[in-house]
């Protein structure tokens, strides 16, 4: 399999990060490293994960329609991801996370930055990603 062959059609319709499947075997699941390049992040409120994803999505969605210091449409990319950060001392307790879009390849080398100072653009290194198909979807 080729570099985001097994994504499927979604990324033939919106940039995908660039990833390749490895060879996992057992338990149904699935690996990909997915290659570092740069996202736009936005914290979720610690105190209610839940019920701020709508809030960063929405923050995430107006910067890419152009609340960004180049006042400049970007165009969506997959997948959304959330990041959660784990603390082993209080026994794995959720005790940060995040929500990112992509930056689209056209944009990476001159960025556009966020206006809402709660978002920043950050590059993430090459991530190794385990998945597990549902109802027979990868």
């Amino acid at each position: 399999s080729g570099i985001n062959a097994e994504y499927g059609d979604i990324c033939s319709e919106i940039e995908c990060p660039r990833a390749q499947e490895l060879n996992v075997t057992g338990c149904g699941y699935g690996g990909r490293l997915v290659y570092g390049t740069k996202w736009v992040r936005s914290w979720l409120d610690r105190e209610d994960i839940e019920g701020s994803y709508r809030t960063s999505f929405w923050k995430l969605f107006k910067y890419i329609s152009g609340a960004n210091d180049k006042q400049t449409k970007i165009d969506m990319t997959a997948p959304v991801v959330c990041n959660y950060f784990m603390d082993p001392a209080q026994d794995y307790k959720v005790v940060a996370a995040a929500m990112y879009f992509m930056v689209p390849s056209v944009h990476l080398d001159d960025t556009p930055l966020p206006t809402d100072t709660s978002l920043d653009v950050v590059q993430m290194g090459d991530l190794k990603t385990y998945y597990r198909g549902l109802r027979g979807q990868p």
